[in-house]
């Protein structure tokens, strides 16, 4: 991040200060993990009741007629080239020293996602049931939800990158200090655009 803070006036009455930079955070590796929990290969279920630890492996291999196979999974799927999210953040404000010393502020905030992350379900079947009202998205309950293509697969997730998230917000402030005290009254008006919040460490989003 590059910032800058410029004393216009050369009097400490009025600044300008600002700054942009990319930021990235440290990934979610259960994303990566998602994929191995969810690849298709895990098609059966043994049911042992109370199990004791064995160091031999093949203890619990599931045979014979114990063993019962899964009719329906589910995939999680990384396309090659996939990248980690990174946004672009930047703000300018102006700072003036006012009649009684009030400090009155208005600052623009600016968030563009040039990575982001969503999440896509590519086996959903070619039609669904329309919501009622005025809004008609196809919606699709789970008694339709395995396609038609192959009806083992309940969800194929793909998890791809975007970059049409953005945010912006503005600020407009007025401060006072009283001996020790600080006062203060704000505004602020913001709008946010986001294609997946990644409110959840599982990518179980349609």
């Amino acid at each position: 991040r590059l910032g800058f803070n410029w004393d216009v006036s050369k009097n400490v009455k009025t600044q300008i200060r600002g700054g942009a930079g990319l930021f990235a955070g440290p990934p979610p590796l259960i994303w990566l993990s998602n994929t191995a929990s969810n690849n298709g290969g895990q098609f059966g279920t043994l049911n042992l009741g109370d199990i004791v630890f064995s160091p031999d492996i093949h203890t619990y291999h599931p045979h014979g007629e114990n063993m019962t196979a899964n009719n329906s999974y589910e995939l999680a799927l990384i396309p090659p080239g996939f990248k980690y999210p990174q946004v672009l953040k930047a703000n300018v404000a102006i700072d003036r020293l006012l009649p009684g010393d009030i400090i009155a502020s208005i600052e623009a905030a600016y968030v563009k996602d040039i990575i982001a992350v969503y999440f896509q379900n590519v086996n959903l079947p070619t039609s669904g049931l329309a919501f009622e009202g005025s809004d008609k998205r196809v919606r699709y309950d789970k008694t339709s939800i395995n396609s038609a293509t192959n009806p083992a697969i309940e969800k194929a997730i793909l998890m791809n990158n975007s970059h049409k998230g953005y945010a912006y917000s503005v600020t407009l402030q007025l401060q006072k200090r009283i001996t020790n005290f600080y006062f203060g009254a704000s505004y602020t008006y913001s709008q946010t655009k986001s294609i997946n919040d990644g409110g959840s460490l599982q990518t179980r989003m349609w």
